[in-house]
Order: C-alpha cells, then structure tokens, then sequence
C-alpha cells in the first residue's frame, strides 16, 4: 500500500476558502492605474471611476461651459453673472448711442420696421416736387410683372402670359397672347436695331417680334436668345444702333450683344476697372467684385443720354455703377448710399429700379420701403415723386376717359413685385403698381 506522507504545513489547503487581509490604507490613483487592473478590488474601483471622470471632466471643459458656469452661478458668485451682464449691456447700449450720435445717416443700413417704418413713410411736403394727376386699371392683367413705353407714347404691360397695349390717355389697344408670363418689355426705335419691334424678354431668353398692319405685333419670332447659364433671370433689355444690352438678375451680368446674338462681352464680376477714360491710366489693375444681389432677382440699368455709359444697379452695395460700353467700370463716377433716409436707398438690396430723363438726371425706385425719386446726372438726390406713404394707398382711377371710381383695396401683391418706373417724352413718370395693378401718371408741381 502506498504510503501517505504528511501534508506540507506550507501549501495551502484546498478546502479552506482564502481571505484576503483587510487594507487599512486609503489607496490612491494615477494615470497609470487601469480600469481592468483586477489587482483593484470592487470598492477601490469605484473611487478610481470616480477620479477619472472628474479628471476628464476638468481636462475637456470649454470656455462656453465656463461661461455657461459664470452665468449660472454654478461655479462662482451669483454677483459676478450680474456684474458681466451689466457691463455687456452697458456697452452695447453706449456703442449704439454713439453710432446714432456720430455715425452719417447713410452707415445705418437696418430695415426700419414699426413706429420707425411710419416715421420714414412720411417725407416733408417741401421735399415732394411731383404730384399724382391720375391712374388706370391693367385691365386684362391681374399680376401685371413688367412693363414700357414707346416714343408715341403707348404703354405696354406684361403679365398673365400676355402683353396688353394701352393708348397714352389709358385705353385699351390690342392684347397679344403668349407662352409664359415676360419679365421684361422693351420696343426698339426707329434708329436702332430691329427698329420698331418688341422685345419680349423670359425669365431664360428673350423674342423679338415684328410689327403688323394693325398696330399690333405679330405673334411669330423673328429673333430669339437664350441666355447661357444655369439660373437665368432677364429683368432688362434695351436696343441701340450697334448692340443689344440685357441685364440678367440671376447670373448677376449685363450681356453685350450683337444683331446675330453673338456675346460681345459680359459685364460683371472681375470687369476691368479705369478711374479715367484714359488709355494710359494705370489703376485697370483694380477689379469689379460683382453684382450683389442678396434677396430678389432684381438687376437694372439704363444707357444716359448725357455721357452714353452704362449705369447698373447694385443693389446689395446700395449703389448705381457706372461702365463704359466696352465694359470698362469707372469707380469714380459710381453714387449711391446706404440709408434710411430718404435721400439714400435702405433696405437689404435697392433701387430695385431704374430710368433716366433725357437730360441725364436719373429716376429710382425702392422696395418694402416704397419710394420713387429722382438724382441729377452726377447721383445728387433732387426731389421724392411718390412716397411709401402715398403708394400704400390706393389711388382713384381714370380708364379711357369715361369713368372715375374709387378702386377697391386689394392685398398686397408681395415682396417679389415692387413699384416700376418709365418716363414718357412729355416729362410724365409713369409708375407701374402690381398692389394695385395700376399705372399711376405723375407730373412736376408748378
């Protein structure tokens, strides 16, 4: 039989469950301890948890939690959220003081709104140097989007897919059915390309229509252009001896054409800029930074009779440029400034229209803050034609001679149809309505 030898006193014994030794100390952490050390009991693992997730918590805090922390009071005195608020409002309220106190009118370029708006509405009777001396209906056209004169002096107007002729003492000629609604009107002259016709412009290409036997137009194209880009919008063409000028809102450009279509040049961001027509000057290295048109696609020009360039409306920069018709910029001869008032343009983006008398002086027209005014040759405002108060209103109407009525108040047509403005070879402004789809006639006070 096999011997049984003793059992050895320092082997631990199986069937005795070991205890460890209670600690006595308070153990301590560092970074190198780990999560996963099974050498950390139950109870120390908890207070290592505990120590990393106030370390992280520490390390990662952000200057907004901190100041989350100052405003809240968590962290520090109540008394100093208040002294922090306190001294912001302090300051904002005295940068405010002194911007109103010393800043000109025209570097305050915030939308008036409530009791400011009203105030605005209303322009000292001195500074209004015309007066409404009648309106009519665009009867036929219910959201009427555009319209123009010819040199006899009928009125066109486009709208519901179609255009309607109106004599010049407001009665109803022809009305000429189209494809889609036109964005833009325009009738050449007799000494100017395709002269006579109508140019009929869309929001991606325009047609040019030859005139009939009845005074009319004919419905069939002799002439169209599609304009290139990915998000065109014609908002203006205009027809002269030697070239074809159409301004397009939605790829902020005014095109150059010849009478076959051809692009001559392409007026807008990057246009060479000269301070002088000098061919020598040495400032062409400066360049134009573009049209801004922030809010609604709305870009205008007219060619002056006075210096023959071409003078852009830049309605994001609250100003009219001007080019020569090679497409050069003249920084110099740019006006327009921002302000509230009604010798500026206020606003996100205006004027949001343009003409030109033929002595060069300009007239505009604004949006959301309606008013019509004219500027002299060189952008010095001269007079308010119609103010927003005025506009606001309905005014009473005369069709065709024959009966006057008060018009009935209809809604707004919205922020995408401001006022239009033409001049008529008498010296009349005409100012298009779509609020009120009428056509209001203004003439010069005595």
């Amino acid at each position: 039989m096999p011997k049984h030898s003793a059992p050895d006193s320092s082997s631990p014994d199986p069937r005795k469950r070991t205890v460890p030794p209670a600690r006595s100390e308070e153990r301590t952490f560092s970074r190198d301890d780990s999560s996963v050390d099974l050498r950390i009991p139950a109870r120390d693992f908890l207070k290592y948890q505990q120590w990393y997730d106030q370390t992280r918590s520490g390390e990662h805090e952000t200057v907004n939690t901190r100041i989350k922390s100052i405003l809240l009071g968590q962290r520090y005195s109540p008394y100093l959220a208040w002294f922090v608020l306190g001294l912001v409002t302090i300051l904002a309220a005295l940068v405010g003081y002194l911007a109103i106190r010393f800043l000109p009118a025209g570097s305050l370029t915030i939308t008036p709104t409530g009791s400011r708006y009203r105030e605005l509405q209303r322009i000292p009777p001195q500074e209004i140097g015309y007066s409404l001396s009648g309106a009519f209906l665009t009867e036929g056209i219910d959201h009427p989007k555009c319209f123009c004169t010819d040199t006899t002096g009928r009125i066109f107007i486009g709208g519901n897919k179609s255009v309607v002729a109106f004599s010049r003492d407001a009665r109803p000629l022809w009305a000429l059915p189209l494809e889609q609604d036109p964005t833009c009107l325009f009738v050449s002259p007799s000494n100017a390309l395709f002269a006579d016709c109508l140019c009929i412009g869309y929001r991606d290409c325009f047609k040019i229509l030859l005139p009939s036997g009845d005074q009319g137009f004919d419905s069939r194209a002799i002439f169209r252009w599609d304009a290139p880009g990915e998000k065109p919008y014609l908002r203006k063409i205009f027809v002269q001896e030697d070239a074809l000028f159409v301004a397009d809102a939605g790829e902020k450009l005014v095109y150059k054409l010849d009478a076959r279509g051809n692009t001559l040049l392409a007026i807008g961001k990057n246009s060479e800029a000269r301070t002088s027509l000098d061919e020598q000057s040495e400032s062409g290295s400066e360049a134009f930074s573009g049209f801004s048109i922030p809010n609604l696609p709305f870009l205008d020009f007219v060619v002056s009779p006075r210096d023959n360039w071409l003078h852009i409306s830049n309605p994001g920069k609250h100003r009219i440029e001007a080019f020569t018709k090679e497409g050069i910029w003249l920084p110099e001869q740019a006006w327009g400034e921002p302000s509230a008032h009604y010798e500026g343009f206020c606003g996100c983006c205006n004027p949001t229209g343009l003409a030109v008398f033929p002595n060069g002086d300009f007239l505009t027209a604004e949006k959301y803050l309606q008013r019509v005014k004219i500027y002299d040759s060189r952008g010095r405002f001269q007079t308010v034609v119609a103010s927003s108060e005025e506009l606001e209103n309905p005014p009473r109407i005369l069709n065709g001679n024959t009966s006057e009525k008060n018009l009935e108040y209809r809604p707004p047509a919205g922020p995408e149809e401001p006022v239009q403005v033409n001049v008529l070879s008498d010296g009349r402004i005409l100012i298009l309505d779509p609020t009120y789809r009428v056509v209001r006639f203004y003439e010069k006070k005595n």
